[in-house]
């Protein structure tokens, strides 16, 4: 799914009952996901219940293999985000629950 995709579908959503423009669930959208990536950026977590958790992880400073020369090169440590499904959207999907 787009983020077109999603506008579009909370705009059409019948509890909203077309109370809400497309224009305005846009802004609703971009500001949720501005939300979460200063949670998580911030506070190193964003949490959202039967949903899941995104959450900054380090990862470690490694070695490697340049693919075209095949000599040794040094992978710097880095931060990234993981996420963590919740056992409701696991069972949503199809996996095992717990």
């Amino acid at each position: 799914m787009t983020k077109a995709e999603l506008v579009e579908r909370i705009a059409k959503a019948k509890d909203l009952k077309g109370d809400v423009t497309k224009k305005a669930v846009n802004r609703v959208v971009d500001s949720l996901f501005g939300e979460i990536r200063r949670a998580v950026s911030r506070d190193g977590r964003f949490a959202y219940p039967d949903f899941g958790t995104f959450e900054k992880r380090r990862r470690k400073a490694r070695k490697g293999i340049n693919p075209q020369t095949g000599e040794p090169i040094k992978i710097p440590a880095t931060q990234t985000v993981a996420f963590r499904p919740a056992a409701a959207l696991k069972a949503a999907v199809g996996g095992k629950k717990g």
